[in-house]
């Protein structure tokens, strides 16, 4: 049977958005909102480290994919080759068969659709038919009057 082509590698994953970043306290000299800043940096921080690391791992599985998807398509030509050669031997040899027989008895084919050939066909095989019936009809009655004058 056709070796069946893998199916396509899917689109890259796309670069992922980065959410802005939390804003500095219009008064740096306020504590609190200092700490607030801080800690809303870090989780910042933090949640920007867990995208990006999603977005490599991401990235790691649609590599793996790809090489995947290269080895499998490698394969694919490798048989598609080899089965296109062996299907291509098949036909020519078939072709080559059917050409033989065409050139030894092509003579016993006509056209039906076409009624000027058939009834030309037909007639020639009637005479032909006829001609060798009368032979035989003749040489028959030949050995039979042979027989008939040697006993």
């Amino acid at each position: 049977s056709a070796p069946v082509e893998p199916a396509g590698l899917g689109p890259e994953p796309a670069e992922p958005v980065i959410p802005p970043a939390p804003e500095p306290p219009a008064d740096q000299n306020d504590q609190i909102a200092m700490v607030q800043y801080m800690n809303a940096l870090n989780s910042y921080q933090d949640e920007v480290q867990v995208i990006q690391d999603q977005f490599r791992s991401e990235m790691d599985l649609y590599r793996s994919q790809a090489d995947l998807y290269t080895a499998q398509m490698k394969e694919y030509q490798t048989a598609k080759i080899s089965y296109d050669s062996a299907r291509s031997t098949a036909v020519s040899s078939a072709e080559s068969l059917i050409k033989g027989n065409i050139d030894m008895i092509g003579w016993a084919f006509v056209n039906v659709r076409v009624i000027e050939k058939l009834i030309t066909w037909i007639t020639r095989t009637w005479i032909a038919q006829f001609i060798i019936i009368s032979v035989y009809f003749v040489l028959i009655l030949v050995l039979i009057k042979r027989k008939d004058a040697s006993a």
